[in-house]
């Protein structure tokens, strides 16, 4: 995939991502990016931390035998912001396989 397609590639889960926590209650997603600004300054993370957040997303979905965008709304639907940061840092495969 060339440079341009796959920045094109994360800009869309990226979008995703805003979309998915834009319906988690503002207090919530400010503690989560907290929470991921933390992992990402204990862990090499490559050019951002959203880098970084994907890079995890993807083996999650690797693991899940899922799209990354399923894994994105799966992480997305924890209930609690430790529910999703022990999915996300274990690399958790939460979902069955299809």
């Amino acid at each position: 995939m060339d440079y341009a397609a796959e920045e094109a590639r994360i800009a869309v889960l990226q979008d995703l991502f805003r979309e998915e926590l834009g319906r988690w209650p503002v207090d919530r997603r400010k503690e989560l990016l907290g929470e991921l600004v933390l992992w990402g300054s204990v862990v090499p993370i490559g050019r951002s931390l959203w880098h970084g957040v994907l890079s995890q997303i993807e083996y999650i979905a690797r693991e899940s035998r899922v799209s990354t965008e399923d894994a994105i709304r799966a992480l997305c639907r924890a209930e609690t912001v430790d529910s999703f940061m022990l999915a996300f840092q274990g690399g958790l495969a939460l979902l069955p396989s299809s």
